[in-house]
């Protein structure tokens, strides 16, 4: 239950992210010679019993700066994805939390 209310931590961390470059983009949409950032996403993995792999949810990886001119339409469809990924994160949390507050309930 713990490692799900980590996933969702790390998860709200790179849509974060994803959402400032975004907006940092479109920011600097008509700056001379600006550079757009990219995100690289890479997954968490720890070692699980049996030897399989068990997510542990996901990290930013590096930030790249692209020479190429800021695109509108690409920006506004990460923020998009950037927000609907954090919404998901959040009901994750929030259930993660329930459910332990719950267990913890039957216990006491």
């Amino acid at each position: 239950m713990i490692s799900g209310i980590n996933s969702a931590l790390s998860g709200l961390d790179v849509f974060s992210g994803m959402v400032n470059a975004a907006a940092g983009n479109l920011a600097n949409l008509n700056t001379t010679g600006y550079q757009s950032a990219r995100l690289e996403i890479g997954a968490l993995g720890a070692s699980g019993q049996r030897g399989n792999e068990v997510g542990q949810g996901a990290m930013i990886m590096a930030t790249a700066r692209e020479g190429a001119n800021v695109d509108p339409a690409r920006e506004m469809i990460s923020l998009i994805i950037g927000q609907r990924g954090y919404q998901a994160n959040i009901k994750s949390l929030r259930t993660a939390s329930d459910l332990l507050g719950s267990v913890l309930d039957t216990r006491a």
